[in-house]
């Protein structure tokens, strides 16, 4: 299945959030007809796909951080993820990071219960993933996004892997969805 979402500004990381969990409670209601098995569902996301995964999968497994965000989550578990060069840093003093965080959370979040909860690093949010499969290229501009969250998962004991391509022009930000092939 594949999961489409509005996009940033014309919503908020938690309207995103929200058309996330609709889409995942729809997929839950679909394994079944589809001869599915709702005991093994994996998801996997790239770039921004990816933090959203992220952050949805650990609202998932812990109430406490969907009550911050204001949003319900699916009921659908995910078994593990794979997180394909993810924009996991929204906050940082860097190309995206500068902009990102108004236009993602609103004007005044850092007010808001969410605050603790926009460091991806936050260990209540790490602690809530289920095993991790990295993607990243040295290629890719978002690397060391991707490189800094593995040191995460590392230091919160969650299952891992990290596969990380080197130099390749042709495997730049999100090579797998743009170039599957490859």
């Amino acid at each position: 299945y594949s999961i489409e979402y509005r996009l940033i500004p014309d919503c908020t990381f938690f309207d995103q959030l929200n058309d996330t969990f609709t889409a995942i409670d729809y997929i839950k209601n679909r394994i079944p007809n589809d001869n599915g098995d709702i005991s093994h569902v994996y998801g996997v996301a790239d770039s921004g796909g990816a933090c959203l995964l992220t952050y949805a999968t650990a609202m998932t497994n812990n109430s406490k951080l969907a009550k911050a965000a204001q949003v319900t989550p699916a009921s659908l578990k995910f078994n593990a993820l794979g997180l394909i060069s993810g924009m996991f840093y929204t906050t940082r003093f860097d190309k995206i990071g500068l902009f990102l965080p108004s236009y993602l959370y609103g004007k005044g979040y850092k007010k808001k219960a969410i605050a603790p909860y926009v460091n991806i690093e936050n260990p209540e949010i790490v602690s809530a993933l289920p095993p991790c499969f990295l993607v990243t290229s040295h290629s890719d501009n978002l690397e060391h996004y991707t490189v800094k969250f593995e040191k995460a998962l590392k230091a919160n004991r969650v299952s891992h892997k990290l596969l990380r391509f080197g130099k390749n022009k042709k495997l730049t930000h999100a090579f797998s969805v743009f170039e599957p092939f490859y």
